[in-house]
């Protein structure tokens, strides 16, 4: 095996998981040395600030740090409680521990409980842009950064589930797995005048635009907000958040399901002189917003919609708008595209149906091929 030319360990290395990916390596140093730059790509942080620390110490070495091209930061937040809240916690693990009955074992944990938490105050996390920048300043290869919920490590990520462990299970008490992203996003904005080389930023956690600090621009130019929360938000607030994003080239916003008919007015205030491509999902607009949207936009060249609900219009009418515009856009469609009118049928967007569309906008002489049929879902012609 350390004979192979390292181009086809590397080669070997880019086809497997990070768990199998780890175990390759222990075959001998040969290998842990040439599949580093593959398994050092993406690496993944807990927001403590212990792990901070630890992160950005082992970062320091350059041979190390040149071969991460994407970041992604778990959130969550451990629950700040008197000894007796602590025991009685919703998240607390307390009664299934079988040393729970000793004063002396509860006694050791409480006390390292109330360091973990005395620490995560005194020392600098994520949420202190210094902090951010500091962590940023040990990557100078990153180009891609991904703010991420607890709740998502568990599929995503198992050494950040490992770290958890050892926290749960240290301190007898689970993290809040608070969603908020606002906090982490206000401290990367802050700072993001620094790092130009940031090209590409995701959230995947509840975005809520008004509680976002908002104090430099950035040279962002993808940015994907999973969950937005628009119920008790500013109007105004989300272009104020998206104009802070000059150079954006690629836009992908989805509505948090809860609150996805309650659009942003300001939504419909779209209009960025670089963007290229724009995704919208989960979502409540009309008709006339949706196409306003796209024509004040001229050099948008693609279009994302999934599970949108027309309020106003039928789909019909804004695809034959569309296509009577003779402009040069890829149009894709996902999930439901449904509508409040009963003209408006629902079309289930599977293959078929993508192939159907796709040469409707492509076809002049093409007519419609959906018609209302019983539970207004959209079939054949």
């Amino acid at each position: 095996m350390d004979k192979l030319p390292q181009e086809l360990v590397l080669h070997i290395s880019s086809h497997l998981s990070i768990p199998d990916l780890c175990s390759f390596r222990l075959v001998n140093r040969s290998l842990a040395d040439s599949t580093y730059p593959e398994i050092g790509k993406h690496v993944s942080l807990l927001n403590v600030s212990s792990s901070v620390e630890d992160f950005v110490l082992h970062f320091r070495d350059r041979k190390k740090s040149s071969c991460t091209k994407s970041l992604t930061v778990y959130h969550g937040e451990w629950p700040v409680c008197s000894r007796k809240e602590w025991q009685v916690h919703p998240l607390s693990l307390y009664e299934i521990h079988p040393r729970a009955f000793l004063d002396a074992a509860i006694d050791e944990v409480y006390e390292r409980y109330l360091r973990f938490t005395s620490l995560q105050w005194d020392r600098p996390n994520l949420k202190d842009p210094s902090a951010f920048s500091k962590l940023l300043s040990t990557l100078p290869q990153v180009k891609s950064l991904t703010l991420s919920p607890l709740r998502l490590s568990s599929r995503r990520c198992w050494s950040i589930n490992k770290r958890i462990g050892h926290l749960r299970s240290n301190m007898w008490i689970s993290p809040s797995f608070n969603d908020s992203m606002a906090p982490l996003m206000g401290a990367f904005l802050s700072v993001s005048e620094e790092f130009p080389r940031i090209k590409e930023l995701i959230v995947k956690g509840r975005l809520n635009p008004q509680d976002v600090s908002l104090t430099a621009d950035t040279c962002v130019t993808r940015l994907e907000i999973v969950s937005l929360v628009s119920v008790g938000a500013r109007s105004e607030a989300f272009l104020a958040l998206i104009y802070r994003f000059p150079k954006l080239e690629h836009l992908s916003v989805r509505l948090e399901t809860a609150n996805s008919i309650h659009v942003p007015t300001s939504m419909h205030g779209i209009q960025i002189q670089s963007l290229r491509s724009l995704f919208l999902g989960n979502l409540w607009i009309s008709e006339t917003w949706l196409t306003r949207i796209i024509d004040q936009n001229s050099r948008m060249n693609t279009v994302g919609l999934a599970d949108i609900t027309l309020t106003e219009g039928t789909w019909q009418s804004f695809f034959t708008r569309l296509r009577d515009s003779h402009r040069l856009l890829n149009v894709t469609c996902d999930g439901v595209l449904d509508g409040t009118n009963l003209d408006c049928p629902a079309l289930v967007m599977e293959d078929d149906k993508r192939y159907l569309l796709y040469r409707f906008l492509n076809c002049e002489q093409s007519r419609w091929p959906f018609r209302v049929f019983k539970f207004r879902e959209a079939i054949y012609v």
